[in-house]
């Protein structure tokens, strides 16, 4: 089921006559403008099936091909040029049709683009002031491009747009197969007037690249000199040889989010309300909170009472359920939830993976006792099992070298894990210094202890908490608290400063924790501290 439409580029290619590709049970699949693909710089069949098969989902050893509608149905010439009429996608030895491909997606993983030009370019990149980077960005395109890569109009008129949105460290990860990505590399970004700007992030147009030579392709031209636009040759030479060209891997996506929009029409799995309507709200919601005030156990007000008056029915019998939803619910917990991998050994489709991690959190281990131990296997038991291979110093190492690899990329910034404390054999787990200065930097000469805590361990569990205080989220942050207020009383003797930082394995922070991570996201580019959430260690 389609979960949003767009304005097809045959609505604005109306003089044109079309060629429109159907499946063999006679779906709808593409249409496209015959001047569009005429004049586009590949006028062949090859172009059509190369754009049709990134809108369905192809099927491994068994490829597409595009059939006459006939009585007698005759493959096309992949190397001749498309003419009028209807014909017929099939992917051979297939006898079904095709299912769309997921998409398209722009600023958001989980979420289908409005593309609504008012909501265009927020993500900043268009920006020369703010961050150092932001201006130097443009700086670095402008001596690439020299004038708008397609109006060919004065720098000055011209802001740096991003190939992929800014807001998608995720997209830049898992294209170009680099932990960290640089998002303000030359290779990631073009040098556009403003309207080009706007109209690129609402996938009106895109870039197409045949052999070495990029064309643009305006699917919804709004004028006469966007039709003019269109087929426009930018050969490599275009681009300074000192700064690296746009990088084809990041115009591949934008142009496969563009077609799925323009020559396909409509989003297709994007909808997430049925498969995880609790995600979907706390993707709406848009809480930067790291702890979460929701409360599982508390039912509603009519059933108070009785809830806590019926025979049987203790708190302790729900705590641990309550916690992991808790933590669930919390920002940095909903990150990791809904965080999609992208191992190939792990590759689902999305919706089994949003739908298995939701189930996973939410559900009780599946024997009564553990078959290591023979303990009572309550929710959160592997991690406290002394029977099980403990992965706490695995997970404590990992967390701790990307919290520094994060702070390692801020400009003037140097990063050492595990120096000795002041006159102590004592071992801090990350110190930072700032070789500019905190003026410049934003960040000061500091010291963090890192601690991730488990809410199943045997401490945990014992943390007293008033009578009748059944809310799950406040005992999970009295737990942290405490070990916070402990790292604190116990900390080394230094003049720079020391902030312990404290979080469940399930991703709830303490008070103090959460305004630390405030303070980095105020100095990290936004692209390195989003990728620190999504891939440090969740539950």
């Amino acid at each position: 089921m389609a979960d949003a439409t767009y304005e097809r580029a045959i609505a604005r290619w109306r003089r044109a006559g079309h060629v429109a590709i159907r499946s063999i049970n006679d779906y709808e699949i593409a249409v496209f403008p015959l001047k569009f693909v005429a004049t586009g710089g590949d006028n062949s069949w090859r172009y059509v099936l190369s754009v049709v098969e990134q809108l369905v989902e192809t099927v491994p050893e068994h490829p597409g091909m595009i059939f006459t509608n006939g009585a007698t149905p005759e493959a096309v010439d992949l190397d001749g040029p498309p003419h009028e009429g209807v014909f017929l996608y099939k992917q051979l030895n297939v006898d079904k049709d095709p299912d769309f491909a997921r998409g398209p997606e722009y600023f958001s993983r989980f979420k289908e683009p409005s593309l609504m030009a008012d909501q265009s370019t927020r993500s900043g990149s268009s920006r020369v002031t703010g961050r150092p980077e932001q201006s130097s960005f443009k700086l670095r395109l402008a001596a690439r491009d020299g004038a708008c890569l397609v109006s060919e109009c004065s720098v000055d008129l011209c802001v740096a747009a991003h190939i992929v949105p800014q807001s998608r460290p995720d997209v830049y990860e898992q294209v170009l197969g680099e932990p960290y990505p640089n998002l303000y590399d030359t290779s990631a970004g073009l040098l556009l007037d403003n309207t080009l700007h706007r109209m690129f992030d609402t996938l009106d147009w895109s870039l197409y690249l045949k052999g070495d030579t990029f064309y643009v392709h305006y699917f919804c031209p709004k004028s006469a000199i966007h039709f003019a636009y269109h087929g426009k040759a930018i050969p490599p030479e275009r681009f300074s040889r000192f700064e690296d060209p746009p990088d084809p891997r990041l115009v591949a996506w934008h142009y496969n989010q563009a077609v799925k929009a323009r020559i396909r029409g409509f989003s297709a799995g994007m909808d997430m309300k049925r498969i995880a309507p609790n995600s979907r709200l706390r993707l709406d919601d848009g809480s930067n909170q790291g702890g979460s005030t929701w409360n599982p156990l508390r039912p509603p007000n009519c059933q108070r009472t009785s809830w806590r008056s019926s025979p049987g029915t203790s708190l302790s019998s729900v705590l641990m359920p309550a916690k992991a939803i808790a933590e669930a619910y919390s920002k940095l917990g909903m990150v990791w939830l809904i965080t999609i991998p992208f191992q190939p050994s792990l590759r689902l489709t999305d919706f089994e993976v949003v739908a298995a991690l939701q189930l996973r959190t939410l559900a009780g281990e599946r024997e009564a006792h553990c078959t290591n131990c023979g303990e009572a296997n309550f929710v959160g038991h592997p991690e406290v099992c002394l029977q099980r291979k403990s992965w706490r110093v695995a997970r404590h190492e990992g967390t701790e070298r990307i919290i520094g690899q994060a702070h390692a990329s801020n400009r003037g910034t140097r990063v050492r894990r595990d120096p000795l404390g002041h006159q102590t054999s004592r071992r801090i787990d990350i110190q930072v210094i700032t070789l500019l200065g905190p003026q410049l930097t934003g960040l000061a000469n500091a010291y963090y202890d890192l601690t991730v805590v488990s809410p199943a361990s045997k401490a945990d569990r014992s943390t007293s908490h008033p009578e009748h205080d059944d809310n799950p989220s406040r005992l999970v942050n009295k737990s942290l608290d405490s070990v916070a207020d402990h790292k604190i009383r116990h900390r080394p003797r230094s003049k720079l400063p020391f902030h312990p930082v404290v979080f469940s394995h399930g991703g709830m922070l303490n008070g103090s924790t959460i305004k630390v991570f405030a303070s980095w996201k105020q100095i990290m580019a936004r692209g390195s501290f989003s990728l620190m959430l999504i891939v440090s260690e969740g539950p």
